[in-house]
């Protein structure tokens, strides 16, 4: 059994999606098996038992999620994976994947992304920089400014200009422009060169 699926009273097992748990929660099976539980007021425990996962899947999940996070929408790794483990049988490492869009979600923001942020840390080094800024409005009507960031890399031996960030504005003035662009500075550790 993975992190994704849940045992609960009666050894159900279902998809941690927050649609599979609310119809489950609602089944009449649930009901039944929570009514001892429920009358006898004792605290509920799930277990969750979890068996290893082989490094060739969790770097194929990775692998994936990288896929995503460049080429698709997130949306896309529920049918992805899916068709990964019909298309691709004999592997063991896709047999196992286990990816939707909640942990795929959470391996770009926790895995993916500092370690990219960090590798381009390193490159930027102590090196002179430039920004590019330019600001956008979305559909929902929230003020952004994308920021790109243009250096000499040490290791490419060039001029590079790659994305550094996007950062909500609180106002479109030059105060709020200004503090979109310390903070996100800040967060590189970029402010004092």
């Amino acid at each position: 059994m993975t992190q994704e699926q849940c045992v609960h009273f009666g050894k159900k097992e279902f998809l941690a999606k927050i649609s599979d748990i609310q119809r489950h929660y609602e089944s009449a099976n649930h009901k039944k098996q929570a009514k001892p539980f429920l009358d006898n007021k004792q605290t509920l425990i799930t277990s969750v038992v979890q068996k290893p996962v082989e490094k060739t899947c969790l770097e194929a999940e990775g692998a994936l999620a990288m896929y995503v996070a460049e080429h698709s929408s997130i949306q896309a790794i529920d049918h992805l994976t899916e068709l990964c483990k019909n298309k691709f049988s004999d592997s063991k490492a896709t047999s196992e994947i286990k990816m939707h869009r909640t942990k795929c979600t959470a391996v770009i923001q926790e895995v993916l992304a500092p370690h990219f942020k960090k590798n381009l840390r390193t490159d930027i080094s102590n090196n002179s920089y430039s920004l590019i800024i330019d600001e956008s409005t979305d559909v929902s009507v929230n003020k952004y400014l994308g920021v790109v960031i243009k250096y000499f890399s040490n290791t490419r031996n060039e001029i590079v200009s790659t994305f550094l960030g996007l950062v909500g504005l609180e106002s479109a003035d030059a105060e709020g422009i200004v503090t979109a662009i310390t903070a996100i500075l800040e967060d590189f550790n970029l402010e004092n060169l």
